[in-house]
């Protein structure tokens, strides 16, 4: 059954103790009939353990919105709003800072991609016991290994006008080269060729020039034009300042 990018989808599994059937929309996609003894999760499709219960995509960038798991009868027992890296997975706007500007943390955004992943940075790791030295923990997207992936915000933006757009990365001598842009609202692309802050753990400040914000929601975007070596570069927020 083909199915349409930019199209929100209903996706019910009914397990059973004689079978499993899937639903599409509410249509009946397909059906197996089991007592579960011949069937196993192949290793690419296995979660870390036999206990848990997994979602995930093949081949595909998929976004997931809500997750239930709900008894034959009753009310859901699980309903998850938040991905297992701890992240919203419909993430609120990003607020305007008591000084007038945007922080658009990897903690707000939303990942558009199977391997992208929000990580708690090496150098979080390594000062862990100095809360006053890293009291936001550096938490930053990284794995970021293809163009076809990316990540945007939601601004709720207060105050129409130009903003200095600047993006927090790191990424390490033998990955860099790679070009991405970021994007405001269909306003003409901001592009950066990403180079070395020296290593994944040495996050660097890289402006790219000037958009202009309307007032109400604004989409920003970041993503890759071109992949130069295996990985891009970790991301841990974009800042929208405005310009004087």
């Amino acid at each position: 059954m083909p199915l349409a990018n930019n199209h929100l989808y209903h996706v019910t599994i009914r397990a059973r103790s004689d079978g499993v059937a899937a639903y599409l929309d509410g249509k009946p996609l397909c059906e197996y009939r089991t007592d579960g003894r011949d069937v196993c999760a192949q290793r690419m499709f296995s979660a870390r353990s036999s206990r848990l219960i997994a979602v995930g995509s093949l081949e595909s960038i998929v976004e997931y919105h809500r997750l239930e798991v709900t008894p034959v009868t009753g009310q859901p027992m699980i309903a998850l709003d938040k991905a297992e890296d701890g992240r919203p997975l419909n993430p609120p706007a990003v607020s305007v800072s008591p000084g007038g500007a945007y922080e658009l943390a990897a903690a707000d955004a939303t990942a558009h991609g199977a391997s992208l992943s929000f990580q708690r940075s090496m150098h979080a790791a390594a000062v862990e016991d100095s809360p006053d030295e890293n009291p936001d923990g550096l938490r930053n997207f990284g794995n970021w290994g293809s163009e076809h992936e990316y990540v945007s915000w939601i601004v709720d933006v207060t105050k129409a006008g130009p903003f200095s757009v600047a993006v927090t990365c790191a990424c390490p001598p033998d990955q860099a080269g790679s070009d991405v842009e970021v994007t405001v609202d269909g306003q003409p692309a901001l592009s950066m060729t990403v180079e070395s802050s020296g290593a994944w753990n040495t996050f660097a400040r890289v402006e790219l020039g000037a958009a202009n914000l309307t007032a109400g929601h604004v989409t920003v975007a970041l993503r890759a034009t071109r992949k130069a070596h295996k990985l891009i570069m970790d991301v841990e927020h974009i800042t929208l300042t405005p310009a004087p």
